[in-house]
């Protein structure tokens, strides 16, 4: 399974933009990117949709557009009120 941090990432470099900036249109702090990058913490659902909506933004499509990743598209996040958007996601893509 592929990473998607790295997937994010890969989206972001695509699109011309940084993931810190991203991040930062999605609200969240931007050092936030670098802790995710590092491993020191895992985003959580509800931050990594945030920035995949953020991203989805920037480039000018729909704020749900999935984030294409090296080997096809990542899923849409689940609707608004998913019991499982506060846990983390692992680097392999599965909740934790």
């Amino acid at each position: 399974m592929s990473d998607p941090i790295e997937d994010f990432e890969s989206a972001c470099t695509a699109a011309g933009f940084a993931p810190a900036s991203v991040l930062r249109e999605a609200g969240l702090n931007a050092s936030t990117w670098f802790r995710w990058k590092a491993g020191t913490v895992s985003p959580t659902l509800r931050s990594f949709e945030a920035a995949r909506q953020a991203l989805g933004r920037m480039v000018g499509g729909h704020a749900s557009a999935p984030v294409v990743d090296d080997g096809g598209i990542m899923a849409p996040a689940p609707a608004h009120g998913a019991d499982n958007r506060n846990r983390n996601i692992t680097r392999t893509g599965e909740a934790a």
